[in-house]
């Protein structure tokens, strides 16, 4: 019991720098995306105004940030939750609800994707790589949540061998 305990803790260790290293990863593909497709989005834009098109990318960047701030912020705020569960903390309720939340959105995220595939060439190539991040990012969401109650079911375990 004690093996799988210490087994869990370093599970939720190596889960909550992954969930931290992966909301990294995703900052930087927004921002690589945004500034690698600005033609792209420029086409989208029905002016031929360049300030108005200015604007309005800097606008789009401007949003685009906040909310990529906004998952950075709780990916690494669920990431050093799973690391001091690990280390003996608490890990809130609100923490495993904001986790629940994230695999959500990544899970939809990962879906629209895949139903935009386009099949062309080297755009098809790239968005498979992303897509396979984005799943393992999945996958290291949902390996925290299920190594976090694992974790707990064993403490709980533990402690009521502990006072029989």
């Amino acid at each position: 019991m004690e093996r799988e305990l210490r087994r869990q803790q370093d599970r939720l260790k190596t889960t909550g720098a992954g969930v931290i290293l992966f909301g990294l990863w995703a900052f930087f593909k927004l921002n690589l995306l945004f500034l690698m497709g600005r033609s792209s989005l420029t086409a989208l834009i029905e002016t031929d105004d360049p300030q108005i098109i200015r604007h309005t990318m800097l606008r789009a960047y401007i949003i685009l940030m906040i909310l990529a701030v906004a998952m950075l912020i709780l990916r690494y705020l669920v990431g050093t939750a799973a690391i001091r569960s690990a280390r003996g903390g608490r890990l809130r309720p609100a923490t495993v609800v904001i986790t629940v939340i994230l695999i959500m959105i990544e899970s939809a995220s990962l879906i629209s994707g895949a139903l935009s595939l386009d099949e062309s060439g080297e755009l098809l190539i790239d968005s498979l790589v992303s897509m396979l991040v984005d799943a393992t990012s999945v996958g290291m969401l949902i390996g925290l949540l299920t190594a976090s109650v694992r974790y707990k079911i064993i403490q709980q375990e533990l402690l009521k061998e502990a006072t029989l």
